[in-house]
């Protein structure tokens, strides 16, 4: 198994856990407590999936520093400048939901200070304090493309944000095209990078593994700039979606690979689980995207409220689950304990793909589901958290 303790920052990813836990909790207490008294608002929606979002974007920055290659004394400022700067955004997304005059402020502030940071980590890759990319090195390549996701999330959540807050109700179908273009590709250079860490947990193939790393690079690269080019009026939508395609028969392979279909299998640890448990995950929801695609998108006909919930809300928790895996590779073992996070993750899957594929043909029936909220996921990442503390500590 690949040392994750060298590639993993694993401060930002107990923080990155807590994020998730927090976002669940954030769901109850919409669920729960809000939407009965009726004072659910889009800013309180927002401020919810933004969440969400930041755990993403902190896991990211985890699996990306240390693979920059900075001096140790640089690496360790950056770690503790980019939570800081991150919970800063946040208090600004809060103050937005609560009409108040400094969010603005703060979230373009604190926005703009992700991005820099963001960048001089890009540039660490291209050798600028940190250490300069080799086309040998297919990990780092990962690293890279997901880095460069990275920046454009972070650049279209800001003008997002400015379209939303000068209200411009003409610009909705464009908020949601940018908003689609950014978390798309960030979900993917994150999971390309999870691939990268997870194959290792067995012996595969070198030459296989850097194919499928580099075509899936590749892939989320080219899609990237499709969907930008369908969102500016240039006909290339049918190119990302040939790239949706690509880019999950890459994964499927990938959990082959896992598998030793294509090499040797590794031992069967809690993360091997855990991680092949994501990647199952992330299959079915992928499967469901490109179901509606082809049966939808492609013949101008409205997907449903129910399909599009289950895609995200599947893909949104696969991911989830693969951070996960890396965090659990990275603790320290804890005996039979260890298994305890691949029961819930499993229980977790179940609930979900039931609930979620319910709520698509029954949606009166699944509302009971829905209220119990995902209690299985919220142990399991703060069981990991403890377990990542424990091995910082």
């Amino acid at each position: 198994m690949v040392e994750l303790k060298n590639h993993v920052n694993i401060g930002l990813i107990i923080i990155g856990m807590l994020f998730f836990s927090f976002y669940i909790i954030a769901r109850y207490y919409i669920i729960l407590i809000l939407d009965p008294q009726g004072i659910v608002t889009p800013g309180i929606i927002t401020l919810r999936d933004n969440i969400l979002q930041i755990g993403i974007i902190i896991s990211a920055a985890a699996l990306i520093i240390p693979s920059a290659g900075f001096p140790k004394d640089e690496e360790k400022i950056i770690s503790y400048i980019y939570p800081i700067i991150t919970l800063t955004y946040l208090l600004g997304l809060f103050l937005h939901a609560s009409n108040s005059a400094l969010a603005v402020y703060l979230i373009y502030n604190s926005g703009i200070v992700l991005i820099v940071l963001s960048i001089a980590i890009f540039l660490g890759f291209l050798g600028l304090r940190g250490k300069r990319l080799q086309a040998s090195e297919t990990e780092r390549i990962a690293t890279t493309v997901l880095s460069l996701m990275l920046i454009l999330n972070l650049v279209l959540a800001i003008w997002t944000f400015s379209l939303i807050s000068e209200g411009r109700t003409s610009s909705l179908n464009l908020i949601t095209l940018l908003t689609t273009l950014g978390t798309h590709s960030m979900r993917y250079a994150v999971w390309l990078v999870a691939a990268a860490f997870i194959m290792k947990f067995s012996n595969q193939n070198e030459k296989i593994y850097r194919s499928i790393i580099l075509v899936i690079s590749g892939a989320t690269i080219i899609w990237t700039l499709a969907y930008a080019g369908d969102i500016i009026g240039i006909p290339t939508i049918v190119v990302s979606g040939l790239m949706d395609g690509i880019i999950g028969i890459s994964f499927l392979f990938s959990i082959l690979t896992i598998w030793g279909f294509f090499g040797n299998r590794g031992n069967i640890t809690p993360h091997f689980g855990v991680g092949s448990l994501a990647f199952i995950w992330f299959l079915i929801a992928g499967a469901a995207g490109l179901y509606l695609i082809m049966f939808y998108s492609s013949s101008g006909v409205p997907v449903s409220s129910g399909w599009r919930l289950f895609h995200l809300i599947n893909s949104n928790w696969s991911l989830t689950v693969g951070i996960a895996a890396l965090g659990l590779a990275s603790a320290r073992p804890l005996g039979k304990l260890s298994w305890i996070p691949l029961i819930l993750f499993s229980a977790a899957m179940i609930k979900s793909l039931t609930t979620y594929m319910l709520n698509i043909f029954d949606p009166a029936t699944a509302l009971q589901l829905l209220k119990l909220g995902e209690p299985f996921l919220l142990i399991g990442f703060i069981v990991i958290a403890f377990l990542l503390f424990r091995t910082e500590s």
